[in-house]
């Protein structure tokens, strides 16, 4: 008689009968209904029934065999035997990467369908090279308890095995096991000079750290975020505004959570206010001594001058002296106890000629000469001219050393009077005058 057939789907399936007689007849037949009633299957005429790649509705369908015999008039109807179709093994929810803080819980899971289906969890520890089963970890989810630093990294897949269909292993899921926030340095109370580059700092460890500065001006009771301040350390430039300001730092590990740090407080010092005058005045007139006088709150005796931006060497008080050829630009500053810095005003110091000395002969016939005042340290220097119209009719770059006298010629140009302009490789005028051409 036919037996009951069990076959995963996709399969082929197979249905046989053995008769005796002579001149066998057959015909399958096939019950979509339990055994209610049974239709032909077309063309099934021989002893076996071959069905090629069962499919999942076909679960549960009967089958019988018409046997007829030339000897008599009469089919002989075999048992029914049933097809069993078991479903493929398929993985519908694959396992997903963990990330959980160090001691805590992380869990693992997958979804599959298929009949009598089975679980066995592995593990790698070579970052998915081989992998080993876990004992006892039999269930769709895979819970691991107190995770610790050395579970980083690890990797978990599960096998899914059908009693009828096979196995299928699941895509690897990785564990990422992070370090709390942890603040091995804290921010310590700091001080900066007005106008000067005020930092705090804080040292912190940690798998995966960002930070958020606050400040406070109300002594601690209240903090509000500082707008761009996300490094470990916090750098700003101080005014006075900011003293007995308090700052503190949020340090956060993305998946453990935020620590707040001790709080730092900001102590700014006021720098020195440093004045110079010029007595009897900033004009050097030859044979006379201009000097520089420098005062300072809180009050110093001790000075460092400037001239043109450069240290004037062994000049060390509260005055110093001006004479012939001394022109420029001076300042003086002051550093206090707190190493806080103030510069004074500046004061220039000029000759005393009139603007349309430094050109000569003037008037001339086209060819003259202009000089450089001595403030004026090595540089491309612009000579410029202009007509009364304003018209620009002659310019020329000179490269100058210090003491050079620069020659024009402009004898091509008709006779008239004429504007000068000398200025420096930045555009910055230094002299303007005029020149009468006859």
């Amino acid at each position: 008689q036919p037996i009951n057939v069990t076959v995963c789907s996709g399969s082929a399936a197979q249905f046989a009968v053995i008769a005796n007689g002579a001149g066998l007849t057959y015909q399958w037949q096939v019950s979509t209904n339990g055994g209610t009633s049974f239709t032909n299957v077309n063309g099934e005429t021989n002893s076996t029934l071959n069905i090629n790649a069962v499919a999942n509705n076909q679960n549960g369908n009967q089958y019988q065999v018409l046997v007829g015999s030339s000897c008599s008039a009469n089919l002989l109807t075999s048992a029914t035997a049933i097809l069993n179709v078991s479903a493929q093994t398929s993985i519908t929810t694959q396992p997903q990467d963990s990330r959980v803080c160090n001691g805590s819980n992380a869990s693992f899971t997958a979804t599959a369908t298929g009949d009598a289906i089975t679980y066995q969890w592995q593990l790698s520890t070579d970052g998915g090279t081989t992998f080993t089963n876990i004992n006892g970890e039999t269930a769709s989810s895979l819970s691991l308890n107190n995770t610790t630093s050395g579970m980083n990294n690890n990797k978990y897949r599960v096998l899914i095995q059908s009693a009828f269909c096979g196995s299928s292993s699941s895509n690897a899921g990785t564990l990422f096991v992070s370090q709390p926030a942890s603040i091995s340095i804290q921010p310590q109370d700091f001080s900066a000079c007005s106008g000067s580059t005020a930092s705090v700092s804080v040292t912190a460890t940690g798998t995966s750290l960002s930070y958020q500065w606050s400040k406070s001006t109300d002594g601690g009771t209240t903090f509000s975020n500082i707008s761009g301040a996300n490094n470990s350390t916090y750098s700003f430039v101080a005014n006075s505004n900011d003293n007995g300001n308090i700052y503190r730092v949020n340090v956060t590990e993305a998946t453990c959570g935020a620590l707040v740090s001790s709080s730092a407080l900001l102590i700014v010092n006021l720098s020195p206010v440093v004045t110079i005058t010029a007595t009897p005045s900033n004009v050097l007139l030859p044979g006379q001594t201009i000097q520089l006088n420098a005062s300072s709150n809180p009050a110093s005796n001790s000075f460092i001058w400037f001239k043109n931006g450069n240290n004037i060497a062994g000049q060390n008080g509260s005055s110093i002296s001006i004479t012939a050829n001394g022109s420029g630009t001076y300042t003086a500053s002051v550093t206090d106890a707190n190493n806080c810095t103030g510069t004074s005003n500046a004061i220039v110091i000029r000759d005393s000629l009139p603007s349309n000395s430094f050109i000569y002969p003037n008037p001339n016939n086209g060819a003259f000469k202009v000089t450089v005042p001595n403030s004026v340290n090595n540089s491309n220097l612009n000579i410029t001219m202009y007509d009364s119209k304003g018209s620009r009719v002659y310019q020329k770059v000179y490269a100058y050393v210090t003491g050079a006298v620069l020659q024009v010629n402009i004898k091509t140009l008709s006779g008239g009077i004429y504007a000068v302009v000398l200025s420096d490789k930045d555009g910055n005028i230094i002299r303007t005058g005029k020149v009468f051409i006859d």
